[in-house]
């Protein structure tokens, strides 16, 4: 009995032996399986369900090649900007004419030269940069045809058509802006369908948020003296209203050509042309807006670029001519350009 029991415990052993080798080979097989398939990652989408194969993909294809030696930089460079400094120091401060203006630097705002630029003046048809910002924020379809009606002719600059002829409203916004049409934007404002009273109340609301405390409105076109602001707050509308790509596009148009209409038949071509003299010449004109009256005088907003693509705002409101103002504002972004330089700064 002693001996079966003997042998009995021998068999038990040998196979309990046999047993544990079985598992330790099929444990090293198992991970020598999963080394594989970490160092092929052709063979992963076989083990994931589908919706995540791409995921994992997109996270190994854009690993590095080389993981070694890479530093994460938690605080990234300082950004540079460029300030405007005053060089040719010897140089005097230009003098002009004009009794009010500001030139702005476009990206830090620095003020790089002002005469009585907070003094209320009449700004005849630089309203029009606020009108345009009001019109657009209506959502307008500028494909609609709409007339000029005897209500629209005011006077001042105006398109020379009929009461009968239909214009597409993007061809009264661009005319408008270019031609400083009076009658284009008062038929502009009718079809917004707001009423007069109406758009010009947005108007005001808008220079309010603008914190345009010095701006006030009576009428879209600025034929009105009572339309009023400074050089200053010119500067600030100017600047907001050619962030609009539209705008500022519309506003370096040489000349400007568009169809009327009666129906769907063209009644003939019309050619509008820019007001602003400074196009086409020496200077790298970004955009620009003329106005005049009698009560304002000449009144001009440019953004003007270096060579080196430095962008300044300059104003200009009062002078007695459009002339003494045009070549004033040459001038003046010339002047600014040569005793102004651009350098890094670090924030």
């Amino acid at each position: 009995m002693k001996k079966n029991i003997k042998w009995l415990l021998i068999i038990l052993t040998t196979l309990l032996i046999i047993f544990f080798g079985q598992l330790i080979n099929l444990f090293s097989l198992e991970l020598t399986n999963n080394t594989k398939l970490i160092s092929d990652t052709s063979k992963i989408n076989l083990m994931l369900p589908k919706y995540l194969e791409k995921d994992i993909f997109t996270k190994f294809n854009t690993l590095p090649k080389q993981t070694t030696n890479i530093r994460v930089d938690l605080k990234p460079a300082p950004l540079k900007s460029k300030e405007p400094i005053r060089i040719n120091k010897q140089n005097p401060e230009i003098k002009l004419a004009v009794p009010n203006g500001i030139v702005v630097d476009l990206k830090t705002k620095k003020i790089l030269w002002q005469k009585k630029p907070q003094e209320k003046k009449s700004i005849a048809s630089l309203t029009k940069l606020m009108s345009a910002l009001i019109f657009l924020e209506t959502n307008p379809d500028l494909m609609k045809k709409i007339k000029i009606i005897k209500e629209d002719e005011i006077g001042g600059a105006r398109l020379n058509v009929n009461f009968k002829e239909e214009i597409k409203t993007k061809d009264l916004f661009y005319a408008g802006l270019i031609g400083s049409k009076n009658n284009a934007f008062l038929a502009l404002n009718r079809s917004t369908g707001l009423n007069k009273k109406d758009f010009v109340k947005k108007m005001n609301e808008k220079a309010q948020k603008m914190g345009l405390k010095n701006t006030y409105f009576v009428e879209p076109t600025g034929l009105d003296p009572d339309n009023l602001s400074t050089a200053l707050e010119i500067a600030i509308l100017a600047k907001q209203a050619l962030k609009n790509q539209e705008i500022k596009k519309i506003l370096i148009i040489d000349k400007y050509n568009f169809d009327t209409f009666l129906g769907l038949k063209k009644i003939r071509e019309i050619i509008v042309e820019n007001t602003n003299e400074l196009l086409g010449g020496a200077l790298k004109i970004k955009a620009g807006k003329t106005g005049f009256s009698n009560e304002a005088g000449s009144c001009l907003v440019i953004q003007a670029e270096n060579k080196d693509g430095n962008e300044i705002i300059a104003v200009l409101l009062g002078n007695k001519t459009k002339k003494k103002n045009f070549i004033e504002m040459k001038n003046l972004i010339e002047w600014i350009f040569e005793n102004y330089k651009w350098k890094e700064k670090k924030l």
